[in-house]
Parts: C-alpha cells; sequence; structure tokens
C-alpha cells in the first residue's frame, strides 16, 4: 500500500488507507489507489414536479453477474499490472466494494456455487454436491447431474418471486427453465448443443465453378470483381432431424493487378433450411453451382476475417458466424471455418423477439476442439480465432442482459452468467513446466491470450453498467470459483481395477455372491493386491466405483456389494480411505485428502448424494469422470490447461466479489466474502426476505 500512503489525502482518508492495508492482505487491492474524490451522486430529488404530483419512488434492483472461473488473484495481479482499461473493473475499485476474495463452498465446481450464492446453503442442504453426482437412492453407477438436479433448498429466485419480485436471468446455472421452479420471469437457460456443428471447411480450386452472369447468380457487389467472380456450394448437416443449411461461396478478386487473383469470399446463404434436401454436411458440394436464391449475404471477406450470415429458418432465424482462415489467390486451399448454429430458447416470447431484432444469436463457445487440434498439427483453428470466439460470447451475454436493463421494466432481480474466463482458464493456462507443450515463450503467448478474454469482459462490465441506473441499482459480480494449472489426469476407477475393487454393471451381481467373492479371493489375488499395496481382510469383498470431478471425486460403494453390516461397511471404507491416501505415482502424491461422508460434515458434504468416500486431488492432477475406467492407464497427460474442484481453502480456488451503486460504500475495500453470504446481501438490498435455507441459518446480509 505504499503507493496509497504517498498520495496526498485529507486526514480522514489517511485512516481509511491504513484500515484498507490491515484488511486487504496480500492479495488485497495493491497498488492501485482509490478515488477519494469521485463526485458523489446526489440524493434523489423530492421537488414535486410543477403542475403534477410528486416523482414516484422507484424500486430497488439488483443485477448479480457471475463470471464462472474468474480467480481473485488473476483479478488483482491484471489489476495491479494495469492491465483491465476498458472501464468496467475499473469503476468497482474506485467507486464500489472490492473484497479480497470470495471463499466458495467445497468442491469447487460450478453447479454446486452457483447453487450456494443463490441459496446461501452449502452443498448438505442444497443436495448438489458435484457437477456430477451418484444420487441417493437411485442404482448403482446412475449419474445425475449437479445443472439440473432438484434444488434441496429455496432459490433467490424463488424468494423474490415469492415475495412479489420479478426476475431476470440470463443462462444463470440452474434456472433451465424446465419447470415453474427453474424458471424465471425474463430470460434464457444456455443452450443445448449446436443444431448444426462447427465446420472446418477446405475447398480446391475444382470446387469452384463459374458464377452465373446477372443479379440473380452472383454476389452483389459494391465495386465489380477484377477476376471472373467463381462459386462453390456447401451445406452444414443438421443433427436430430434439423435440415441442413445451405450457403453459396463467391471467390472475388479485387486487386487490380491483370492477373486472375482472388482476395476475397462473400458467403451467402442460399436456400432457407427446410427448404433444401439436406447438403452433405459439412463439405463443399462441387457438382453443384451456387442458387439463384441467395437471402442474406456477407461483405467481401480478406483471409482473416468474419461475418454473421443470418438466414431464415424454420418460421425464425438462425445466424451462423464464418471466417477465411486462408485464401490462397489461385483458389488451390481455401479454409473456411463455420461456427454452426443453436437453438436459444428464451422467454417470453416478446424477450426472444426482442433478441432475434437486435441481432443476438447464440453464437457458440469458442472451440476448444478444433484449437487442441490445431496445437497437436491436425486441420483446426489458430489461437486468434479462439480468442475472438471468447470475446464474441462475452458479448452475446452482456447484449443480452443489456436487452434486459434497457428495454425490459419488469424485473426487480437480474442474475447472469458470463462463463468465457473459465473456459479460457481450461482452455489456456499454461503456467507449470510439468504441463504437455509448455514453454516460456508458450506460457507467455497464451496468457495474454486470456489477457484478452478477460479484457472483453471487462469491456461488457462497462457497457451493462453503463445502462443501470446506479442509483437505484446495485450491481454485484462475484464468480464460482478460480483455476489451477493442471498436468496430470488421474483415474481412480483404473486404480480400482488394479487393486481388484472395481465395481462394474456386469460384475456387480456376482461380487455380491459368497462363493464368487470366496472364488476371487484366491491365494495369487490376494498375492497380487498385496504386490499393489492392497492387502487382504476387509478390501476381499470391496466392490466401488468413482464419479469424478476435476479436484474432486465420490467414491461410492456398490449396492449390490454391500458389507453385511455397518460396521463390515466401515471397515472397507476405512481401508479403502488408507489406501488411497498411501497411493503414489512415482514420486508424487496425487491425492490431498480423502474422507469419509461423516467426516466430510465440516465442509459442508455430509449429504447423501455424496460419496460414501470424497476426495480431493492436490493441484496438478484432476480426477477422471467415471464412473467407469477410461483407458488402460491408472494416469495420463491431461488434455485440458486449467482445472478447479480442489479445496476452496486454496488460494487459486477463490474468486471475485465486487460490488457497486445504490447502497454500497464507494472506494471500500473488505475481507473475504463467503459464497453462502451472497444470497443474504442480496435479499437485503432488495428489502425482502432471505431464501429460506438462508434465512434459518442466519446467513449473510450483513
Amino acid at each position: 500500500m505504499s503507493v496509497m500512503t504517498s498520495l496526498r489525502r485529507r486526514a480522514g482518508w489517511l485512516v481509511l488507507a491504513a484500515a484498507l492495508a490491515m484488511t486487504a492482505g496480500p492479495a488485497g487491492l495493491g497498488a492501485k489507489p482509490l478515488n477519494p474524490n469521485a463526485p458523489k451522486k446526489p440524493p434523489p430529488s423530492t421537488e414535486k414536479p410543477k403542475g403534477g404530483p410528486a416523482a414516484p419512488r422507484l424500486a430497488r434492483r439488483v443485477v448479480v453477474v457471475s463470471l464462472d472461473g474468474a480467480g481473485a488473484a488473476e483479478l488483482q495481479q491484471l489489476w495491479r499490472d494495469d492491465l483491465l482499461d476498458e472501464g468496467g473493473f475499473a469503476r468497482f475499485f474506485r467507486e464500489g466494494e472490492v473484497a479480497s476474495a470470495l471463499v466458495p463452498v467445497d468442491p469447487t465446481l460450478a453447479a454446486p456455487n452457483h447453487v450456494s450464492l443463490a441459496t446461501g446453503a452449502a452443498p448438505d442442504r442444497t443436495g448438489i454436491v458435484g457437477n456430477h453426482f451418484h444420487p441417493a437412492g437411485a442404482p448403482d453407477f446412475a449419474k445425475a447431474s449437479g445443472f439440473d438436479f432438484p434444488i434441496g433448498a429455496e432459490t433467490l429466485w424463488e424468494a423474490a418471486r415469492r415475495q412479489r419480485k420479478r426476475v431476470a436471468a440470463v443462462a444463470w446455472p440452474g434456472i433451465d427453465g424446465s419447470e415453474p421452479r427453474l424458471r424465471a420471469d425474463v430470460g434464457f437457460s444456455s443452450a443445448a448443443g449446436a443444431e448444426r456443428d462447427p465446420q472446418l471447411l477446405v475447398l480446391k480450386r475444382s470446387d469452384w465453378q463459374a458464377a452465373a452472369a446477372g443479379a440473380a447468380g452472383a454476389p452483389r457487389l459494391a465495386s465489380p470483381s477484377r477476376s471472373p467472380v467463381l462459386g462453390a456450394h456447401v451445406a452444414l448437416g443438421g443433427a436430430s432431424g434439423v435440415a441442413a443449411a445451405e450457403f453459396d461461396l463467391y471467390a472475388v478478386g479485387r486487386t487490380g493487378d491483370g492477373q486472375e487473383n482472388y482476395d476475397s469470399v462473400v458467403v451467402a446463404a442460399s436456400i432457407p433450411a427446410g427448404a433444401a434436401g439436406g447438403g452433405k454436411a459439412g463439405g463443399a458440394r462441387a457438382a453443384r453451382a451456387p442458387s439463384v436464391a441467395n437471402l442474406e449475404q456477407s461483405e467481401p471477406l480478406g483471409q482473416g476475417q468474419w461475418a454473421e450470415v443470418i438466414f431464415p429458418d424454420r418460421g425464425g432465424r438462425s445466424a451462423c458466424w464464418v471466417k477465411v482462415l486462408a485464401l490462397d489467390p489461385g483458389l488451390e486451399e481455401v479454409r473456411l471455418y463455420f461456427t454452426g448454429t443453436y437453438r436459444l430458447q428464451a422467454y417470453p416470447a416478446d424477450y426472444a423477439k426482442d433478441l432475434a431484432e437486435s441481432n443476438l444469436f447464440w453464437p457458440g463457445p469458442p472451440d476448444d476442439r478444433r484449437l487442441a487440434a490445431a496445437w497437436h498439427g491436425q486441420p483446426g483453428i489458430d489461437l486468434d480465432t479462439w480468442t475472438e470466439q471468447a470475446a464474441r460470447f462475452a458479448a452475446f451475454f452482456g447484449g443480452a442482459m443489456r436487452r434486459i436493463a434497457t428495454g425490459r421494466d419488469d424485473w426487480d432481480l437480474m442474475l447472469g452468467c458470463i462463463p468465457v474466463i473459465d473456459q479460457a482458464g481450461h482452455s489456456l493456462l499454461l503456467a507449470d513446466s510439468h504441463q504437455s507443450g509448455y514453454s516460456a515463450a508458450r506460457r507467455d503467448e497464451l496468457a495474454r491470450a486470456r489477457r484478452k478474454v478477460w479484457q472483453a469482459v471487462d469491456h461488457e462490465l462497462r457497457l451493462l453498467m453503463a445502462a443501470l441506473d446506479l442509483g437505484r441499482t446495485t450491481v454485484v459480480v462475484v464468480s464460482d470459483h478460480g483455476m489451477a494449472p493442471v498436468h496430470t489426469i488421474v483415474d481412480l476407477n483404473a486404480l480400482l481395477r488394479e487393486r481388484g475393487w472395481l465395481a462394474s454393471p456386469a460384475a456387480t451381481a456376482a461380487r455380491a455372491m459368497p462363493a464368487a467373492r470366496a472364488a476371487r479371493a484366491t491365494p495369487a489375488l490376494r498375492a497380487a493386491r498385496a504386490a499393489a499395496g492392497g492387502g487382504g481382510g476387509a478390501g476381499d469383498g470391496i466392490a466401488a466405483y468413482v464419479i469424478g470431478d476435476g479436484g474432486t471425486a465420490h467414491l461410492y460403494l456398490a449396492k449390490a456389494a454391500a458389507a453385511p453390516d455397518a460396521a463390515a461397511r466401515q471397515r472397507q471404507l476405512l481401508e479403502l480411505r488408507d489406501q488411497l491416501l498411501a497411493w503414489r505415482s512415482g514420486d508424487d502424491t496425487p491425492i490431498e485428502r480423502v474422507l469419509t461422508r461423516q467426516e466430510a460434515a465440516d465442509l459442508g458434504l455430509d449429504h447423501p448424494n455424496s460419496g460414501d468416500l470424497i476426495l480431493f486431488a492436490n493441484e496438478g492432477y484432476a480426477f477422471d469422470p467415471g464412473p467407469e475406467p477410461s483407458g488402460a492407464a491408472t494416469v495420463h497427460p491431461a488434455s485440458a490447461y486449467g482445472m478447479h474442484g480442489y479445496l476452496a481453502a486454496h488460494p487459486a480456488m477463490q474468486g471475485v466479489y465486487l460490488a457497486i451503486g445504490k447502497d454500497v460504500k464507494p472506494g471500500s475495500a473488505s475481507a473475504a466474502v463467503q459464497a453462502t453470504d451472497v444470497a443474504g446481501r442480496v435479499a437485503r438490498w432488495l428489502g425482502m426476505g432471505k431464501p429460506a435455507a438462508a434465512a434459518a441459518a442466519g446467513i449473510g446480509g450483513r
């Protein structure tokens, strides 16, 4: 805080600076000074306008924005390095409240934490113990998603609607619209998969034909092509009965060098999806000339340029983004990337119409798979293309929230999520020399790309706050967890198989038979287990499987092979716990903690949905999803670069908390905020009662 104390301030601010130095700590506000001279907002006017009654008092509003995967340490470092200059985060640091961190609940995963943020309750109350888990009472090996599993506590949106408040939800995890309890008054949930998958198309010179003369068969160009216009036809195949979307491509040349050279491509939606007979999915159809029914077309696109092509689709409209990745002047190779199309289920109908008329179509997430393919020397997309997709994804969520903020009066609470920082962490957090492909140069390249994603979010926050009346609105920005580098995947089900303890659908019933169990417990098998560290005794009757979630895993004893009494079952669990804690991968210790469900009560995980054992990995390691082995190896290199799910006490797992607007003291810092505090604070700002679980526990609302 030395920079702060060097500034000339009034005496009162010197006292505040000292207090901030004590509370912020090493992860606090750093070298960025607060602004004590920021203009104060005038109090609301009570003067009656001439010739009429007093202006009505406007209701309070609260906007909660979750930046999935945003870590407190990374935010503070970017701020100290003066790399967040879009004006969004800056307003919070200068005019709002910034906590040193938001401490998530365990496990540090998206589903449990978004539910805890919205309920004020830990997973032992909500039942959401992971992104995926085995639901209590279900058959062995059943796997539930924490994003759509029934929530065992009242949520903010339920409490608000119960108290006659109106709720908007923009892709907030847990509000999927599938039933009244999981639906807001206005909004949408995340789109499912692509209706037409993204495609990387490679066209050769033979795929292009002369375009028909005249306006009907050629693109509309502001200036004529200097080379003969050539055309090709491609189609994006649809899934689940969705018809292919068909596009005409036109190669044009705008250089006057006297040669037949091409420097740009026009992309046109050719036939309404559904009117065509379904084209060759994801490829060029050289035998077909361009259609004469062009509906929408892009400007000429040079290499590296994008265009959004919007076209009629099943009574509405769809959109597909297209980028020219490579363009040989002789058309020997033209590479185009189509992002695919998606169907967004927004509600009510007037909001869905507003999004479409504002050209806010779900653009799809950045393409992790094709970025990784390019890194492995296969056809894919480059890092710039991935980063541009991430920025566009952020802009979509920001735009959808602004349409509610500026175009609608029917909301009091808005819950929104921008997931791109999480995606950047998983794909780009190359920071550990143990990670595959690590080099200092590549580390720095990916760090610059992650910074661009943060800056894109910074830009969206600035636009959102500019669209809101902060005199009546409180804006709070949170995250569900941070991110840590990962280099190795541990397949616990393969480890159980190695020890002879793996349950499987085929073997579980046989394992429950005493004769079969005795047959397996031969001296040779006992010796093999002992050599592997499995030993004998209680371990002979164990049949278990694991559902992994990043740095967390739930181990379940198969019901069909359960020990005959509680004491024997407890012995099995304790042996498993000790064996797993003692396991090593070479000289490394991948597993940090193994807890019985009862021992996990201190972490808020003593719930029937939790595993009989709950495991947490050390940073650098993550668990395979399960519930069956994914291959022969117990450990293998991670395909992702960033992971979470580790214990919430790890600094890298701690999220962000920023607030600004009504009832927030300008220029204030605070100690860490618990994730379970947020629902109570939001309820207080809205002037309503807390959700039932938070109220019963006396949580939040300070």
